[in-house]
């Protein structure tokens, strides 16, 4: 039985009573290690003047403050981190061009790093605001100089832009998809993690474990 996806668990979490306060903290954990381009800070829980209660971070697909701390280690517990943090993008989206050009990289980085993808829910998410992240990461994918990142994020966007399902114009593979997946049978180890065929690779046991930081106790 396959894993569900990032977009049929963020469709499901909308009859979650806490899912605005989940995607939230998700958003901030997440976003904040890719802002500092900092897998240490996935180990620093980030302030907040209502901290969630463990209760509150219980879901089908397990616990969210137990699979940030651990990590995820299946595919289906990913996939709740890559929903939540969607659905903390769509309620704080970027205001300008360059900010959906930095989140953009923020996903890639993540997702060359981390089984954390949150591609596959932009659309069912973001809605009309997908358009304008996909087109962002056009440019992380053709011309990453422009958009201050390396070879690893500019792969990890051209292989989400060549698997995306909607034909598009501005979700169109950087080029042509060949090239794309030229690109991508070339990409460097650091983008491992995010490979196609990766939910296969899970169910028979060879899922990629994070390189996610433990907590330090008290």
């Amino acid at each position: 039985m396959s894993s569900p996806s990032a977009a049929l668990i963020a469709s499901e979490l909308s009859e979650h009573p806490g899912v605005d306060a989940l995607g939230a903290h998700v958003h901030r954990v997440l976003l904040g290690a890719a802002t500092a381009r900092d897998l240490g800070r996935l180990a620093a829980l980030p302030d907040e003047d209502h901290p969630l209660e463990p209760e509150q971070a219980e879901t089908e697909q397990g616990n969210v403050l137990e699979i940030l701390e651990r990590g995820p280690t299946e595919p289906r517990e990913a996939a709740l981190l890559a929903a939540l943090l969607v659905r903390g993008i769509a309620r704080e989206p970027p205001s300008s061009a360059e900010g959906w050009r930095e989140l953009a990289v923020q996903l890639a980085w993540l997702a060359a790093r981390t089984p954390v993808s949150a591609f596959d829910a932009l659309d069912s998410v973001l809605r009309d605001r997908a358009g304008e992240l996909w087109r962002a990461l056009g440019t992380v994918a053709e011309a990453p100089e422009k958009a201050a990142c390396g070879r690893a994020e500019a792969l990890v966007a051209a292989a989400a832009l060549a698997r995306a399902r909607l034909p598009r114009p501005e979700k169109r593979p950087p080029r042509s998809a060949a090239r794309a997946r030229i690109l991508w049978s070339k990409r460097p180890a650091a983008a491992a993690n995010h490979h196609p065929k990766r939910d296969s690779r899970a169910s028979s046991g060879q899922y990629p474990r994070a390189r996610w930081p433990r907590r330090c106790s008290a």
